[in-house]
């Protein structure tokens, strides 16, 4: 994704739109982007998102329909949507990779490991990573990471009583550092609805709000393994995080709709 920081705040700001104008047009949104960034015109950063594969438009008598892409919608949400992640169906098992790498191979090794961090795979030793999903060798990028097949297997099953799911949870991940993420964006969701409720915040001041929030909120979603409803902890604050998320940027796009007089006519 090459869109940069002002595209992205475009991004964000269409999906918080959406409960307000389900289908935006150009000239609604244009306003509302210029309280925000008054120096760059919308058709910049909308090509930046067009051209990122983010957003798509079409044309409608006179006016131009902007809508966000599955991609496009993943990027404003961080990167995926983890509200569909939360819900997805679970069958139960647990996927254990297992890897043996001979020699030396501190790069090789790296790659591997990068590549299970990026899929949110859990790690119980070195050489034990675990996913709730389903997983077998064919989909590792064997090729890429110059491995052989019987450089690595994929053992599907239960833990054995008197362990339990929460147990693997606990081991796997760092779920008291990914709280601690999760409670800095809390914090800053706080700092949000403070300013959407002044008047008149200058745009400079609302851009690095927006890009500090968003900075946060990634490095939390970078940590969480974002796991099937079932298997998250009790303690866990990343659903109160993406609510508090969206409600802020909600609150955000109402106050800016209220200043402009309601919902611009398209």
């Amino acid at each position: 994704m090459n869109a940069d920081s002002a595209a992205l705040d475009l991004a964000e700001l269409i999906v918080a739109l959406l409960d307000w104008i389900p289908h935006p047009t150009a000239h609604q949104l244009r306003p509302i982007l210029e309280r925000w960034d008054p120096r760059h015109g919308f058709r910049p950063q909308f090509r930046a998102l067009s051209r990122a594969g983010l957003a798509e438009c079409r044309r409608t008598g006179r006016d131009t329909r902007i809508s966000l892409t599955p991609k496009g919608r993943a990027a404003a949400l961080g990167g995926l949507d983890p509200a569909a992640r939360w819900s997805r169906p679970w069958d139960g098992q647990w996927r254990f990779l297992l890897f043996d790498l001979t020699g030396y191979q501190p790069g090789l090794r790296m790659r591997l490991w990068r590549w299970l961090r990026q899929g949110r795979l859990g790690c119980l030793q070195n050489s034990v990573w675990i996913s709730p999903d389903r997983l077998d060798t064919h989909s590792l990028p064997l090729r890429d990471l110059h491995l052989t097949p019987d450089a690595c297997t994929v053992i599907q099953g239960r833990p054995a009583p008197p362990d339990q799911d929460a147990d693997l949870v606990r081991s796997a991940w760092d779920f008291t550092a990914i709280d601690t993420r999760y409670r800095q964006y809390l914090r800053a969701a706080e700092q949000g609805l403070d300013l959407a409720s002044s008047r008149d915040v200058p745009p400079a001041q609302r851009r690095k709000w927006l890009r500090f929030q968003r900075l946060v909120w990634r490095q939390a979603l970078s940590l969480d393994p974002v796991l099937p409803s079932p298997l998250c902890p009790p303690s866990y604050l990343g659903r109160d995080a993406f609510e508090s998320r969206a409600q802020v940027l909600a609150r955000w796009v109402e106050s800016d709709l209220q200043a402009l007089g309601g919902v611009p006519a398209p």
